[in-house]
């Protein structure tokens, strides 16, 4: 069967849109994880744990799908592709529902997800696509290949499949419990399992700014949409409701469920309102075109003209700290981050770094980094905790996370000692740095050596797949630090595998 003009038109445009975006390759913020994500799947293939970031965090919550298609296609192609492909399962759907008059939505929402492109948020784009096929596959009552979208949908992107599960629940209440159960069940399986076995932990913020368009949106959607659409107006009671408990409750998800409204609710309310009035839609689109397109517009204009997103940036800063630390045992370096956070690809790419590019990591260090309370004894207390040996500072534009960091440092500080410059960085050395404890560090791997039986804290998080393949010990948690238990002294080597050997009580 042939594809309608509708489908035609709105696969064009996306795609056009994503050629114009590989051609010109704007960089973006979110970008960077996904940078270094699919690099280290392409250098050191199916990783269950990263040491590079944040003294150590599980990796698969992120996403399953998108490192090995980002390492065989190329992050920004798996990018075009997404978008291409949710535009086209978009109108597709839209059309069937509502035949010709599909046209306004299906191209709003072909513009507006290309247009996502500039967010870098290539985990989500991925997931849309397997999330609308999901969606499809159930209006056509074909469980099994719904269910197993809904699957992948989270498997490339917990937050899209959070957002199947959601319509799997107000299609389940609205029309048939059966075949939105299978969706919820789909959707909600992996994230379950993935979060329980592999927790990240931590919170993403959530500002009342951002979290008041979702309620605004509720209601003036159940007052336009008209009550023969009765999924989707329990559709976005149970979407203001998340909306509300995710606000409530610090939690990982936080803000990113706002994404569903500003990407859908402009396409799906030109669907529903485009038969009863133009002029309606017309005044609609205003507030919901602005929600669609604030992010990418900030984030474009955040990274545009940036030099921290080149690789060139790091590049003096990478050999010097090449020329510094070579020799030394394993350290870690304080990078405070930048806007667009590209050191979390390109410094942790060969040497760990205190950070990484994980806002719920971070949240446990946001009221001292943003509220006024650091200062040089809090500061250096940080540094000792997280055994940071040599602090990068970057002539270039800040996170907000770094920005006191940043003041303190250039106020002077006796314990950072400067020991190099160039015109984009300036490297300091800790002083009386606590001593390292690890021999050798690798993405999922650290080795020490054990001078007499005992335990030693080795500045590594905790995880239960610490396994011991070289040496007598085991390993156990210390207030979520692995501590290694050497039974006799030598070298020890620890891997992160699924069968992990963590010491007994």
């Amino acid at each position: 069967m042939r594809p309608s003009r509708i489908v035609c038109a709105a696969t064009l445009l996306a795609a056009t849109l994503a050629t114009l975006y590989l051609v010109l390759e704007p960089s973006s913020q979110d970008l960077a994880a996904a940078t270094f994500r699919t690099d280290l799947f392409a250098e050191h293939g199916f990783l269950l744990w990263n040491d590079l970031w944040y003294s150590g965090h599980y990796l698969l919550s992120y996403s399953v799908l998108l490192p090995p298609l980002g390492a065989l296609l190329g992050v920004r192609l798996v990018a075009a592709l997404s978008v291409v492909a949710a535009a086209a399962l978009f109108a597709v759907l839209a059309e069937r529902r509502c035949g010709d008059r599909a046209w306004v939505g299906a191209l709003w929402f072909a513009a507006g997800v290309a247009s996502w492109l500039l967010t870098g948020r290539v985990t989500f784009l991925l997931g849309v696509p397997f999330g609308l096929g999901a969606l499809l596959a159930a209006d056509s009552r074909r469980l099994v290949p719904a269910t197993a979208l809904a699957a992948l949908a989270s498997l490339a992107s917990p937050v899209a499949g959070l957002f199947v599960g959601l319509a799997g629940a107000a299609l389940g209440i609205a029309v048939e419990p059966r075949r939105g159960g299978w969706l919820v069940l789909g959707a909600l399986a992996p994230i379950a399992v993935l979060n329980l076995a592999f927790p990240t932990g931590g919170y993403e913020p959530f500002v009342f700014s951002a979290f008041v368009a979702v309620p605004l949106l509720a209601v003036a959607a159940l007052w336009l949409v008209p009550g023969e659409y009765r999924a989707l107006r329990i559709g976005i009671v149970l979407y203001a409701l998340l909306a509300l408990a995710l606000f409530l409750i610090p939690n990982p998800l936080g803000g990113n469920v706002t994404r569903l409204g500003a990407l859908v609710a402009g396409p799906v309310m030109a669907l529903v309102l485009w038969p009863r009035s133009r002029l309606l839609v017309a005044v609609v689109a205003v507030p919901l075109l602005y929600w669609q397109l604030v992010a990418p517009v900030r984030d474009a204009r955040k990274a545009a003209g940036d030099p921290a997103t080149e690789r060139a940036f790091y590049e003096p800063l990478l050999a010097e700290l090449d020329s510094v630390t070579a020799g030394e045992p394993a350290v870690r370096i304080q990078v405070p981050p930048t806007a667009t956070r590209f050191e979390a690809a390109y410094v942790a790419a060969e040497h760990p770094i205190a950070r990484g590019w994980l806002r719920q990591l971070e949240s446990e260090d946001f009221d001292l980094f943003t509220e006024g309370e650091l200062d040089a004894v809090s500061y250096r207390d940080w540094l000792d905790e997280h055994d940071v040996a040599y602090v990068a500072v970057p002539d270039a534009k800040l996170d907000y996370l770094a920005e006191d960091e940043v003041a303190l440092i250039d106020s002077g500080l006796d314990y950072l000692k400067p020991i190099w410059a160039n015109e984009n960085w300036r490297l300091y050395r800790v002083e009386d740095a606590r001593a390292p404890r690890l021999s050798a560090v690798g993405p999922d791997w650290f080795e020490l050596d054990a001078p007499r039986p005992g335990d030693y804290s080795v500045g590594i998080r905790a995880s239960r797949y610490w396994t011991v393949t070289d040496g007598d010990a085991c390993v156990g948690d210390e207030d979520g630090e692995a501590v290694v238990r050497a039974r006799s002294p030598g070298p020890i080597r620890v891997e992160n595998r699924l069968v992990g050997d963590s010491c007994s009580p």
